[in-house]
């Protein structure tokens, strides 16, 4: 789906026939926008759901380098899926990742977005000039054209999600805001139930609620 259909269910969702849809560019578009990229950030970020759409392999920028043990990670990195390789060549060395506070028990651990190898690399190791290879979940770029594709998984649920926030703030369709996190509910809990299916790592989490638009409810 395209922003321009996607801003076509919002406007619908919210008014019906009441009122065009917003022109790219204008004020209200661009608040628009801003909400949209927000909701997607907050579905991306999800501390209990691995989205399977989100998963990339990550060649980082610097190699191995002798007596270097930080990297930089990219900077819309969000968690990793699993351990960290280094690619020499034609070999590849698997590094196990484990937390900060286990990182004695490890090869690698993360810190923000920063890579972290725990013993020292030496001139003479191996690894020098090979590639750190990073597979996890990363952050889709915002969105701020009309052509840009609408990266989450359901559309549908972030077009009723900003809805419903459009909805609460605007006295106009206040009154729509239940029914609109009702549905936007139902839809995330569908979303969630299918990037679940057939999957290992995703975690089974017992929350299955994300936060509520303008409240400090479950949404």
């Amino acid at each position: 789906m395209l922003v321009s259909t996607l801003f076509d269910r919002i406007n619908y969702a919210l008014r019906g026939i009441d009122d065009d849809t917003p022109a790219e560019g204008s004020e209200e578009a661009t608040y628009w926008l801003s909400v949209i990229n927000r909701k997607k950030d907050e579905w991306a970020y999800d501390p209990n759901e691995n989205w399977s759409s989100l998963f990339a392999k990550r060649t980082l920028a610097d190699p191995i380098a002798a007596a270097t043990q930080s990297y930089n990670l990219d900077s819309d990195f969000i968690r990793p899926s699993d351990d960290v390789f280094v690619e020499v060549g034609s070999k590849t060395i698997t590094h196990k990742l484990v937390e900060p506070q286990l990182r004695d028990t490890g090869d690698v651990y993360i810190t923000g977005k920063t890579l972290n190898f725990n013993e020292t690399i030496e001139a003479t190791d191996e690894r020098v000039g090979g590639d750190i290879v990073v597979p996890g979940f990363y952050l889709p770029t915002d969105l701020d054209a009309f052509t840009d594709p609408v990266p989450v998984d359901d559309p549908n649920w972030i077009a009723v999600a900003v809805a419903a926030e459009l909805a609460f703030s605007d006295v106009t369709y206040e009154d729509k805001y239940s029914d609109l996190v009702g549905m936007a509910n139902d839809l995330y809990l569908k979303m969630k139930s299918a990037n679940r299916k057939g999957t290992i790592t995703s975690p089974r989490a017992i929350r299955t609620s994300v936060n509520r638009i303008g409240d400090s409810g479950e949404w």
